[in-house]
């Protein structure tokens, strides 16, 4: 899955991606880092970050969890129907009409 840009107002659909995909890599990091610990007796340093980092990782983002997560937001297999135009409109509590602080005066010259 090659996502090259997502939708205006649209980040709410895609949240399952959170939990599915970093959920997933959240536990491996944990795994990975206990596992270090114990055998190497070290804590993560700055020097071992992505040796245990890159292992998680490795667990974690497959082909299968990501395809998972898509799944779960129900925007794959693709159908253009579990995304309505009401889920993409803006948020109704944060958006309003802009307005200035004081009253040009019109007509405004440049």
């Amino acid at each position: 899955i090659h996502v090259l840009c997502y939708p205006a107002h649209s980040t709410h659909i895609y949240q399952g991606l959170d939990v599915a995909v970093f959920g997933v890599l959240k536990q491996c990091w944990s795994e990975e880092r206990d596992r270090w610990e114990r055998e190497k007796g070290e804590k993560v340093t700055k020097s071992n970050f992505l040796a245990i980092y890159g292992a998680a990782h490795i667990r974690a983002l497959t082909s299968e969890t990501i395809k998972s997560a898509f799944r779960k937001t129900g925007v794959w297999p693709f159908n253009p129907k579990v995304v309505t135009d009401e889920m993409l409109a803006p948020a109704r509590e944060s958006s309003n009409q802009g307005h200035l602080p004081i009253t040009p005066e019109s007509p405004v010259r440049a």
